[in-house]
């Protein structure tokens, strides 16, 4: 799955920008206002929404990555430009922002309408990570999707009719980008130039979408729960089975009987609630199987914007909510 970033900010002008990251190795163009991609090298341009005080014109530069893998090698060098573009003097004020696309061309469509519904729920969440300017309704330039409907997609065509049809590409998570470029941007985030924050956003946005996948479907065309269970992948099955024939255990008692992290079971147990299987947490934290239909409703409340997402960028942001409440 590749992603790309475009980053927005002032105090420099394309040239600056592109001479000083040229001169830390970083392969970069200035092409003008273009929405052309470069499949190798990144970009700077101006940014007419980015402006001073009351509105005034100032020197601005979005620099825009081009679509990499998402490895850390590429989180490194995300972090490598925002430190160049700090050292160089860049600065962001309340008219900037951060986007990234996420690749779902590839992707279950069932599992791109599952990314826009989750987004759309959890959006109050997110807003708590950012500043107010990017609450709510506060920015016209990713306004809130409180007001749209949730979406079903069973085809790509259904996607594309999506996102041919959106009234804004304006709102926090954008779906007319894939139109053009196969992807779902998110335009939540605001400026900055902040390599460690960035990183974090980027590590959240791929485990959401992660976390959103629809399962492939089981060969066996019938509601039975076994035909389900074959349908999981090999390690999902075990811990399926291990849940459900077994006593009721905990997080650890699990990851021991699996030999794995408890981060590694909570990314299980999230497919395995995604195949239909349901998982309850009992009141002594022990985790038990139990009948899809009486289950459905306690599933539902289990699905978190934190279902997937990696240790290290839970805590960030949970740290973040409480520094900006």
């Amino acid at each position: 799955m590749k992603f790309g970033i475009e980053i927005e900010t002032v105090g420099l002008t394309p040239r600056e920008a592109q001479e000083a990251l040229t001169a830390e190795g970083v392969n970069v163009e200035s092409l003008g206002y273009t929405h052309r991609v470069l499949p190798n090298a990144w970009k700077v341009l101006t940014d007419g929404s980015i402006t001073g005080r009351r509105g005034r014109s100032i020197a601005n530069t979005e620099v825009v990555s081009p679509p990499m893998e998402y490895n850390e090698a590429n989180i490194e060098q995300v972090r490598k430009v925002c430190k160049i573009l700090n050292d160089a003097g860049a600065d962001v004020n309340r008219s900037c922002g951060v986007h990234v696309h996420i690749e779902v061309a590839n992707e279950d469509p069932r599992t791109i309408a599952n990314v826009y519904n989750r987004y759309r729920k959890f959006e109050a969440d997110v807003d708590g990570w950012m500043p107010p300017s990017r609450r709510g309704t506060a920015n016209g330039y990713c306004g809130s999707m409180a007001n749209q409907r949730d979406v079903e997609f069973h085809s790509m065509a259904d996607v594309r009719r999506a996102a041919n049809n959106v009234d804004t590409r304006y709102l926090k998570l954008n779906m007319a980008s894939f139109v053009r470029y196969g992807t779902i941007e998110f335009r939540h985030h605001a400026g900055s130039i902040n390599g460690s924050k960035l990183s974090h956003w980027i590590h959240f946005l791929h485990a959401f979408v992660v976390a959103s996948r629809e399962p492939v479907p089981s060969p066996v065309a019938t509601s039975d729960d076994e035909s389900k269970i074959d349908g999981l992948a090999p390690k999902r099955k075990a811990l399926f089975l291990l849940i459900r024939d077994s006593r009721p255990r905990t997080l650890v008692e699990l990851a021991e009987a699996r030999e794995c992290t408890k981060q590694a079971v909570r990314d299980l147990l999230a497919y395995i609630r995604q195949a239909g299987l349901q998982v309850i947490v009992n009141q002594d934290k022990t985790l038990s199987y139990v009948n899809q239909e009486s289950a459905a409703a306690v599933i539902n409340e289990t699905d978190t914007v934190w279902a997937g997402i990696p240790e290290a960028t839970r805590t960030y942001y949970v740290r973040r909510a409480g520094l900006l409440a």
